[in-house]
């Protein structure tokens, strides 16, 4: 379930501190880093909420609405600055905006002066605002998290058919079903891991060609997300 930009019903507070060593930027001053958890709530009735899949297969609150929630963190001028927000949803949970627009290091704690690069989006006062939207993402790296409820029939976590297609640029023993170590795969049923199918093929307009199950098995590797 991708539930989308939603508006928040709450913003949750977590800490605040100077950001870049308190540095002031040129004609905007300070800046302030405030981490928080953004509270959700959607209709599954709205018009607007129905492409979403299985939404209203997850149990509503009280007031008929589906609530879930997502890390949030903020860069914001402390004396206002222009007025001006630039919103990054991310990508896989890694805060970009700044690295991409400021030419700084990658980083997903910015805190320092040189986290900032150039200072291009702080020496034009936007708030810059970090939003989680991934639900599948593993804690890690200082990722940001979305924590979203359960499809369910009745209550069964619903189940069904899914597939993920691998890119291989050199020889390995194993892969994540997720394709990517910092994302959390969908456990495998134990009628899954005996119809399950794998097939190859050499480019994307290529007929593929199944693999022997003989040749290839399920794995389990405990642990959590790396760095990737």
């Amino acid at each position: 379930m991708s539930p989308g930009p939603q508006r928040p019903v709450r913003l949750e507070v977590h800490a605040r501190e100077p950001f870049a060593e308190a540095y002031r930027f040129t004609g905007i001053g300070a800046y302030e880093v405030l981490t928080a958890t953004a509270h959700y709530a959607v209709d599954p009735k709205a018009a607007a909420n129905r492409a979403i899949p299985d939404l209203d297969l997850v149990p509503p609150d009280v007031t008929g609405k589906v609530c879930f929630s997502g890390d949030v963190e903020i860069l914001r001028p402390v004396d206002g600055g222009r007025g001006r927000l630039f919103f990054d949803w991310g990508n896989r949970g890694n805060k970009r905006a700044v690295q991409y627009f400021c030419d700084a290091p990658h980083t997903n704690r910015p805190r320092t002066l040189a986290d900032a690069g150039n200072g291009y989006l702080m020496r034009r006062g936007y708030t810059i605002v970090f939003g989680a939207w991934q639900g599948d993402l593993l804690p890690g790296n200082g990722r940001l998290l979305l924590d979203l409820p359960v499809a369910r029939r009745g209550a069964e976590p619903v189940r069904g058919l899914t597939t993920a297609e691998f890119i291989v640029e050199e020889p390995t023993a194993s892969l994540p079903l997720s394709r990517w170590s910092s994302t959390r795969s969908y456990p495998v049923s134990e009628r899954g891991a005996h119809t399950a199918r794998l097939t190859r093929r050499r480019y994307p307009h290529s007929t593929p060609e199944e693999l022997p199950t003989g040749i290839w098995r399920f794995a389990r590797l405990q642990g959590r997300g790396g760095a990737s």
